[in-house]
């Protein structure tokens, strides 16, 4: 099994601070928000339910811009 919190907290620590949900929900993109409260991150859900699909990309690819990746 995934142990998210020690994932994500490894991440962090190596850097990263901007994580995208890419499948179906928002499950991990909650998880990774409870794991890095207090600490600097971003989360963006490409496909989050009840929501079309364009809205939610346009959303993730203006926090890649915002926060300088790419």
């Amino acid at each position: 099994p995934l142990d998210l919190p020690r994932v994500v907290n490894r991440m962090h620590d190596e850097g990263a601070r901007v994580f995208l949900e890419a499948g179906p929900g928002t499950g991990m993109s909650r998880g990774i928000g409870k794991t890095l409260a207090g600490k600097p991150h971003a989360t963006a859900a490409i496909h989050p339910p009840g929501r079309d699909d364009l809205g939610p990309l346009a959303q993730a690819l203006a926090q890649l811009v915002a926060h300088r990746c790419g």
